[in-house]
């Protein structure tokens, strides 16, 4: 067997303990120099944040206004009808046959009410309650309110409607919202 030589064993002694090899390298460059932060005005121009959106209002023309109805309705001497209580909301008169439903919702137990709409600026909107035995089937127990003129802004709310419900002439009410 072949032992190296002390030369060559010293070599790699000292390699081991100083890190170094043997044979002579290229020196390694180090650069120790501080990193320097961009300036402020780099900073904004380079690293502008997202924008949100911007939220336009509705156009003034063209759309529908949202109705918020709401109010209560006063039961007569005899209390509470027998049959369920429907408010009903319609374009026109809504005790007419001819009136263009826009929403059918039933009475609570506080009889309080609350519903939206959609209509047309300057269409009047009426709001009528009956007691039906089933929808679309006549009754004589219903009451209307006056006419409400519907205004240009997009949303709108109309409160404290009072109604009192009554006997009158049988009716029969819309049951299913009709196109314009």
């Amino acid at each position: 067997m072949h032992w190296p030589s002390r030369q060559v064993v010293g070599c790699f002694a000292l390699a081991l303990a100083v890190g170094t090899a043997c044979k002579k390298q290229e020196p390694v460059v180090i650069d120790a120099r501080a990193v320097v932060p961009a300036t402020a005005a780099d900073l904004a121009v380079t690293a502008t944040p997202p924008t949100l959106p911007t939220v336009s209002p509705p156009p003034s023309t063209g759309e529908e206004p949202t109705i918020e109805l709401s109010g209560t309705v006063q039961m007569g001497p005899a209390g509470r009808p027998r049959y369920p209580l429907s408010v009903i909301i319609a374009s026109g008169d809504c005790a007419s046959p001819s009136s263009r439903l826009l929403r059918r919702v039933p009475l609570g137990d506080s009889d309080g009410f609350f519903a939206v709409v959609m209509a047309d600026p300057g269409e009047q909107l009426t709001v009528c309650v009956a007691s039906e035995p089933a929808p679309g089937m006549p009754t004589p127990l219903w009451t209307r309110s006056e006419p409400i003129t519907v205004g240009k802004t997009s949303e709108q709310s109309i409160s404290n409607l009072s109604l009192v419900m009554r006997s009158a002439e049988p009716k029969s009410f819309a049951v299913k919202a009709r196109s314009k």
